[in-house]
């Protein structure tokens, strides 16, 4: 049976528009240190919606609407994070939305959620900080119509994936490329950039419940999707600790791979 027009066609890989699932910013100080990140509202120039308080090294984290989504700063033992994700999960009388409304359950594009979370994130660390490693993990979709163009999007980006049978499934793949880069003071330093790629279908659960009542877990419309998440990070053991001017640097530099692997794609920019 001939294929129609549309299933013979596939998506470019520099033409995929990814939305963002979420984008954070992770910093491990040196081994014994307890660190504490400036406040949500130092950070953002807002009130916190939500503030979890312990005293350190418990986790304790401030959160609120930010841009198109919600950021949480915070700190628990051996790390500190800001992370930009969606909104809550949808309210009671929001559970019939289309599954077209559904998808805008991400924060949005990613480029512009970088650059959003981006100038945010560098006002998490005080001018006294140093680091051990930094990382910046963002998990990207491509909302699709069916498993079978999820796959098609899939042999465009990776070279490997171009072997899958037409009808094979549940496919995953992760492979680190290790780069190195130079900030101040430190000439060379390896960066990992670890990415993954699935194709599969994202049910949206939301949490129905009130005063009185048990809070449940509600299925909501599935819809299919390709999905690539990176974690951009410095080498573990390195063995100066990252001043100040360093973690600046080295997020401006993480940022950039993570912006180049979009653009690329969601593959290794040469």
């Amino acid at each position: 049976m001939p294929r129609s027009r549309r299933t013979q066609t596939s998506t470019k890989p520099d033409e995929i528009a990814w939305q963002t699932e979420s984008l954070r910013v992770t910093a491990f100080p040196i081994a014994g240190a307890t660190v504490v990140p400036n406040l949500w509202k130092e950070i953002t120039g807002n009130d916190p919606a939500e503030i979890v308080k312990q005293p350190p090294p418990m986790q304790s984290f401030e959160a609120g609407p930010f841009s198109t989504g919600r950021v949480s700063v915070g700190y628990q033992p051996g790390r500190i994070e800001l992370v930009l994700m969606p909104l809550m999960p949808l309210a009671p009388d929001q559970i019939n939305l289309s599954a077209e409304q559904l998808r805008q359950r991400h924060i949005g594009d990613f480029g512009l959620a970088m650059d959003n979370v981006l100038p945010t994130a560098r006002k998490m660390f005080r001018p006294d900080m140093v680091m051990q490693r930094l990382a910046i993990g963002v998990v990207l979709l491509h909302p699709v119509e069916s498993p079978e163009d999820g796959y098609k999007v899939l042999r465009s980006i990776l070279p490997l994936a171009r072997v899958i049978p037409e009808a094979g499934r549940d496919f995953s793949c992760q492979l680190n490329v290790p780069i190195t880069l130079s900030v101040t003071g430190i000439p060379d330093i390896q960066i990992n950039r670890l990415l993954k790629w699935n194709a599969g279908r994202v049910q949206l659960l939301n949490m129905v419940g009130g005063a009185g009542a048990s809070t449940q877990i509600v299925g909501g419309a599935e819809f299919n999707v390709v999905r690539v998440e990176m974690d951009i990070n410095t080498q573990a053991d390195l063995a100066f600790a990252l001043s100040p001017q360093n973690i600046l640097e080295v997020i401006d530099h993480l940022a950039a791979q993570a912006r180049a692997i979009a653009a690329n794609g969601g593959w290794f920019p040469e």
